[in-house]
């Protein structure tokens, strides 16, 4: 064997270990390398609509996208299989206003619902997730802190079985995400702090995280995506139910990133994770047409 050949198999054999050890520590993590990657699909999905929803049937694939169409105002829900590809003619007009939902452990479906006139959220109860049915009296009063302002809110059930608040209050002030908590299945919720993500020292406004959305990882973490004066969507991650966060290098989808359109800002984002472990986000996009038009239109992005 000539001198330096055992050496060199030995330095292949550890680059091999620590390749396969590396990949199992990926795997663990739930993470991989193009996961905070997020790619613009080709055209638009819904044109003058905003404010979209996303979610999808985890068993035959197929996805529902609520938005409000602007031509006539309206909202409506539409389905795709493919996920890009949805049709205005075949909307459904939805007949309640549509809030953030969690099934309770005990099977039970509850549906938050924001009630300005009375600055309260409210709650609605289904067996199915289907039919839901008024409950009695408020979940949430908003604190001083808020100045009676509840601007985006998303509630997610915790890994201990409590239903975690996140929403932007003091809309018109330091304009960030606080945080509330529930410990009775979501029938009644206790602030208990504000600026979630830390933001409170760039003085609010558009300077401020708004617009979230939180996702749970393969690997119990929460990722949240939030949008940062238009300018584009960034996401921070949580490793403690959301207790606290940390902002993830780079951005997740900007501006530029759109060929196709001229998007002067993005609002809005919601994602779902696709059946080939792809995520994909939908996101509302303010765009000027060839005719100098400026109107919201749903646009999405991929992860590959």
């Amino acid at each position: 064997m000539p001198w330096g050949y055992g050496n060199s198999v030995n330095n292949l054999l550890r680059l091999l270990v620590f390749c396969v050890g590396l990949a199992w520590w990926m795997g663990a993590k739930g993470w991989a390398a193009d996961e905070l990657q997020y790619i613009p699909d080709a055209g638009v999905r819904v044109d003058h609509a905003s404010n979209p929803i996303a979610e999808i049937d985890e068993a035959s694939g197929q996805i529902q996208l609520m938005v409000e169409l602007h031509l006539p105002r309206r909202r409506v829900t539409m389905f795709s299989q493919d996920g890009l590809i949805f049709s205005t003619e075949q909307a459904r007009d939805l007949r309640t206003m549509q809030g953030p939902t969690v099934k309770l452990p005990n099977g039970i479906f509850r549906r938050f619902l924001y009630d300005p006139r009375v600055a309260q959220l409210l709650s609605e109860g289904s067996t199915d997730g289907i039919q839901f049915s008024r409950e009695s009296g408020s979940c949430y009063t908003l604190p001083a802190v808020d100045r009676g302002t509840f601007g985006v809110y998303d509630v997610f059930l915790d890994r201990a079985g409590g239903v975690v608040l996140l929403y932007v209050g003091d809309l018109h002030g330091l304009n960030n995400i606080r945080r509330a908590y529930s410990t009775d299945e979501g029938a009644t919720f206790h602030f208990e702090r504000a600026d979630v993500l830390g933001d409170a020292k760039f003085g609010g406004a558009g300077r401020s995280f708004v617009d979230h959305k939180v996702i749970r990882l393969s690997d119990g973490r929460l990722r949240l995506f939030a949008m940062q004066g238009g300018r584009g969507i960034y996401s921070f991650i949580s490793g403690d139910e959301a207790q606290t966060f940390h902002q993830e290098l780079g951005t997740r989808l900007a501006r530029e990133d759109f060929n196709e359109i001229d998007a002067l800002s993005l609002h809005d984002p919601t994602i779902i994770r696709l059946l080939d472990w792809r995520y994909r986000m939908y996101v509302c996009a303010k765009i000027v047409s060839d005719e100098a038009d400026e109107h919201e239109v749903i646009v999405s992005a991929t992860t590959r």
